[in-house]
């Protein structure tokens, strides 16, 4: 990194080297020095939508939501159609815990690509934090359709009819969830509640 740092030094004005240094400052999990190089990237060239991406990953992953949310935003503003950031930004909106405004997200993912089994889970997840539990039901019955495989699906498929008092019907998603991810003891858990 010493001699990426040197370049920059020389060059500061390569949004290139502060990028490949974000991703080395990345892969050694220091994610505060990487967001910084990001942060320099997007001043350099503030329509990289790439850019602005990584940094909103990052940021997430320094649990910065806030941060994360505006750089997400800004992505959507640049390309209001591209579908998948809807979908980054509901979870970003839903580790906030600001879950009527995830819906909104997962809603916008769904109408650009409503085959999007992630975005339908987020969307299942979000309305079973908003207590609308028949909906959530709806939307994590899409789901594990839409993505037979996938254990978080069946897990929160269980949840939001364990909560509904429809226990015989919970079981067999619980019991999907551990299936597929055996070692998950949050999974077993469930499983477990739903047993007792």
């Amino acid at each position: 990194d010493v001699g990426l740092r040197a370049a920059i030094e020389r060059w500061p004005s390569l949004p290139d080297l502060h990028l490949e240094l974000a991703q080395r400052l990345q892969s050694k999990g220091l994610l505060a020095d990487a967001a910084t190089s990001l942060v320099e990237a997007v001043r350099l060239v503030p329509k990289q939508i790439q850019v602005r991406l990584r940094l909103a990953e990052v940021l997430r992953r320094q649990q910065k939501f806030a941060e994360a949310e505006a750089a997400l935003r800004d992505v959507i503003a640049l390309d209001p159609e591209r579908p998948w950031t809807y979908g980054s930004l509901g979870w970003v909106l839903m580790d906030a815990k600001k879950y009527a405004e995830a819906e909104r997200a997962f809603l916008e993912s769904l109408l650009r690509v409503p085959q999007d089994e992630i975005s339908q889970r987020g969307l299942g997840q979000a309305l079973f934090h908003l207590k609308r539990q028949d909906e959530a039901i709806a939307a994590l019955r899409k789901a594990v359709q839409l993505a037979p495989g996938d254990p978080h699906a069946h897990n929160w498929l269980g949840w939001a009819l364990f909560d509904t008092q429809q226990l015989a019907e919970a079981l067999p998603y619980f019991q999907e969830a551990v299936r597929l991810q055996p070692g998950n003891a949050h999974f077993q858990w469930g499983l477990g509640r739903a047993l007792f």
